[in-house]
């Protein structure tokens, strides 16, 4: 079928599309409007690779059992259509009948949308197997871990996400984060809470893109160009930022370094990171909230063993020697709200509860410690 795709009201592109697969690219209409992952090499298979990052991966935790139980899921990519497009997480959809689609009338943040795919995943008894799944927004969100999107009374979207079957302390991890976070104040992040969903602790957060924005993860800004011979990827990343007139890139980055480092988090890559592009002007208006912090605390043995190295530890110490001396120290050494989460959390025993809190009461220390490496000025608050 023929398609337009759109950036919100701003046609991009038109292809031929079977089954959410561009088949072949007919013309280009406002190439500045693509996606970025795509705006350097505007391809067929560029764009695949973009669709494929952006929509419910094949191996999201949950999927076996949903297409067993659901068996008109089929094999991946697996649904009955994936319709326009629409995300929660940009303003990107294809257009197949002008007459009848327009973002207006079927974008999600302005719109109804079905909460039934993404349901399944948690409570699927409360659907029959031949039950007719219609288009939504958790077609066309990606990670592995099982989450789903819902819509609160006043309008708002809210994401909500379990925890890895291996690990299952993301979502207290996330919730922690916050709490420190917030004591921090060092930098904008996406606030988390503790929810039950169907049968499973989860964390809860509020969808940080509007009607007018979208976000743009930092490895699509690092692909624009190459990696210069012994640069690091930080020092190419912010390169191209520069290219891109992303203002105050180095100093957000460095700001989120330090919080990570304080939070234990080293799950840090360019996929859970990014920015905010307003879609009218195409001008980025700033570093996007924190947000994945789901390995914070988590003790290293447990650890994911695929780290990828972002940063250099020269661009760790660099960054640390920048904030550490603003950290508020006696608001980190107030531990009852984490201690009092932790002591309730049921997902984890009880030498997993002790390492945890040990990681937090530690923080003060680690940063003093840092600080004094560093020889920067004595820790001050603000």
């Amino acid at each position: 079928m023929i398609a337009v795709m759109y950036n919100k009201k701003k046609p991009v592109l038109e292809a031929d599309i079977e089954k959410g697969t561009v088949k072949r690219i007919n013309r280009v209409l406002n190439r500045e409007y693509a996606p970025l992952y795509i705006y350097s090499e505007c391809t067929e298979k560029k764009l695949n690779e973009w669709l494929n990052k952006r929509r419910m991966p094949a191996d999201r935790e949950g999927m076996p059992e949903v297409s067993e139980r659901f068996s008109h899921f089929a094999a991946y990519p697996g649904f009955d259509s994936y319709g326009c497009m629409f995300s929660l997480s940009d303003q990107y959809w294809f257009c197949f009948d002008k007459h009848s689609q327009t973002w207006g009338n079927g974008n999600y943040f302005t719109n109804p949308y079905s909460e039934d795919i993404g349901k399944a995943f948690f409570t699927p008894w409360e659907y029959p197997k031949n039950y007719s799944f219609k288009e939504s927004p958790d077609l066309m969100t990606n990670g592995l871990l099982c989450k789903r999107w819902t819509r609160s009374d006043d309008g708002a979207s809210y994401m909500i996400k379990a925890g890895s079957r291996h690990l299952r302390q993301e979502p207290i991890s996330e919730v922690l984060a916050s709490i420190m976070l917030k004591k921090l104040n060092i930098i904008p992040f996406v606030e988390y809470e503790l929810v039950v969903e169907g049968m499973r602790l989860c964390s809860r957060c509020r969808n940080f893109v509007t009607k007018d924005t979208e976000f743009v993860p930092a490895s699509h800004i690092y692909y624009q160009g190459k990696k210069h011979e012994n640069e690091s990827v930080c020092s190419c990343l912010l390169r191209m930022c520069k290219r891109f007139n992303i203002k105050n890139a180095k100093r957000d980055i460095e700001k989120m370094i330090t919080v990570d480092t304080i939070l234990g988090n080293e799950d840090r890559h360019l996929g859970n990171f990014g920015f905010i592009r307003n879609v009218e002007t195409l001008e980025f208006v700033g570093f996007a909230p924190l947000f994945d912090s789901g390995y914070s605390f988590v003790s290293t043995n447990r650890m994911p063993n695929d780290k990828r190295i972002v940063f250099t530890e020269k661009e760790k110490q660099s960054a640390l020697a920048h904030n550490l001396r603003y950290v508020n120290m006696e608001k980190l050494e107030e531990h009852n709200e984490m201690f009092d989460l932790i002591d309730v959390y049921p997902e984890i025993d009880e030498e997993e509860r002790h390492r945890i809190k040990k990681k937090i009461i530690s923080a003060p220390g680690n940063i003093r410690r840092l600080t004094r490496t560093l020889d920067k000025a004595p820790i001050i608050t603000r």
